[in-house]
């Protein structure tokens, strides 16, 4: 364990420390409440040259970060925000959870001058779980604060009741199942024990701090591992994410993917694996599946070496093959019980754009006012084209980690073109909520904690 920031930091920390502030001030209308088509196009274009700084990594940026044995002051700071802006202190019966939370964060600040920043990881885990037991307190699972939940929710009655949850709901708006059984199925055994269900997302994002911790345990050096630890702090605490945990089912999403970004760092045998329950949990794991693959081309868990490692199809079939039992397994049952109802909601709700996603631009032109290019388009009449610019783009992405591959083998990381390509994914997905965009701050945090290995070494200095 460090005791301080104490070495230089690589680029990679300062691309997912921007990474981090960058998704906090892209999807500022969490804090103001006020939609923006200016702002929600100017933040996707933020995030955009974000996707950019990620490709160049390998390749330059670098920057002295001698200021970062501060950078606890970041979690403070969120954490009081977030205490402030609930009123967690005013005089009820909730207030010494409020207190709570204020020692959370009086922790860190203290960690932070004494440089302890294990510390303050420990501050944000209290002030976050204490926040977080405050809003689960004053804020019901309500349909009229967004459906996801609720819906979740009642298909777990479904399930449990002996029926097929895949179907259509109402609230009484008409909307059917839309996520696969990894997003929803983990909530049964809370409902079931009466805890309140959300609480799961709190474990989801612990999760994401066990992936941080996880890609940095072979490092000597502790200090990008803590330093991303100290970022996920500050990402626990800050009132953005606690609100998607009082009112979406997203975290299970965030916690799949940072799980398969922390395995295929390392090209760990079990990537494969976790992909395909990654698969099962988000569609959000499609547009990294291209690399993955050519990541499984070059062969799972291979030291690195001075010449390129010849491709070859076996390590490929073999990850597919996992990947893709593991996914069947998991889908498999719930597909064969209702095959319609489950293709209706889980792929065309979304992706068929003259259904779900053009009824809610003509109703209150959602696309517009969250981070991202697809308001553009929208606005535009040219939302046609946000999917074939996806599919270049990830193919485009694509091809660069290919041909870096193929010069220096499994020295080349593919940690950076993770996240670069799910940044431009969701700057042109055609439907996009600011909760979406929350991967990319996991998986940064998850690839600078890796980013001592000797891969990424080699690689910076090509």
């Amino acid at each position: 364990m460090s005791r301080s920031f104490s070495r230089p930091f690589p680029t990679v920390f300062t691309a997912a420390l921007v990474t981090t502030l960058g998704i906090e001030l892209a999807n500022v209308r969490a804090y103001t409440g006020i939609p923006n088509f200016k702002v929600a196009t100017a933040a996707g274009l933020l995030l955009g040259a974000l996707a950019i700084v990620w490709l160049r990594l390998p390749r330059g940026l670098s920057a002295p970060a001698s200021w970062c044995r501060w950078l606890g002051i970041l979690p403070t700071a969120l954490g009081g925000a977030s205490i402030t802006m609930r009123g967690a202190l005013d005089p009820d019966p909730l207030r010494w959870l409020g207190l709570a939370a204020a020692a959370g964060v009086a922790g860190m600040l203290a960690a932070t001058v004494a440089r302890r920043p294990i510390w303050v990881v420990a501050g944000a885990i209290v002030c976050g779980l204490a926040l977080r037991a405050w809003e689960l307190a004053v804020i019901a699972i309500n349909p009229e604060r967004g459906d996801m939940l609720p819906l979740v929710v009642l298909a777990v009655g479904r399930t449990v009741s002996g029926a097929s949850p895949y179907g259509v709901y109402h609230f009484p708006w008409a909307v059917p199942l839309t996520y696969l059984p990894g997003g929803w199925l983990p909530y049964l055994p809370l409902l079931l024990a009466g805890v309140d269900p959300r609480w799961m997302n709190a474990a989801a994002e612990l999760s994401v701090l066990g992936a941080i911790v996880f890609a940095g345990r072979k490092r000597r050096d502790k200090t990008l591992r803590d330093a991303a630890m100290v970022l996920w702090a500050a990402w626990f605490v800050c009132h953005r994410v606690l609100n998607y945990d009082a009112n979406t089912a997203a975290p299970l999403q965030w916690a799949a993917l940072a799980w398969v970004a922390a395995l295929g760092v390392e090209r760990s045998r079990w990537t494969p694996a976790a992909t395909g329950v990654a698969m099962a949990t988000t569609l959000l794991v499609a547009p990294l599946l291209p690399l993955l693959a050519i990541s499984w081309h070059r062969g799972l868990n291979r030291p690195g070496a001075r010449r390129p490692h010849r491709a070859s199809l076996v390590p490929l079939l073999s990850a597919i093959a996992v990947t893709a039992a593991v996914a069947a397994l998991l889908i498999g049952p719930w597909v064969f019980a209702a095959p319609r109802a489950f293709f209706d909601g889980v792929v065309l709700w979304f992706g068929d754009l003259d259904r779900f996603p053009r009824a809610k631009w003509v109703e209150s032109r959602a696309w517009a006012v969250n981070p991202g290019l697809a308001g553009v388009f929208w606005t535009l009449g040219l939302e046609r084209w946000l999917k074939p610019i996806q599919l270049a783009l990830v193919g485009g992405i694509a091809v660069v980690f290919a041909r870096r591959t193929a010069a220096v083998g499994p020295r080349e990381p593919i940690g950076p073109h993770l996240v670069a390509t799910f940044l431009v994914f969701l700057l042109f997905n055609p439907v996009v909520w600011g909760y979406l965009w929350e991967p990319a701050v996991a998986m940064s945090l998850v690839v600078s904690a890796a980013a001592g290995a000797r891969g990424y070494q080699a690689a910076s200095a090509t």
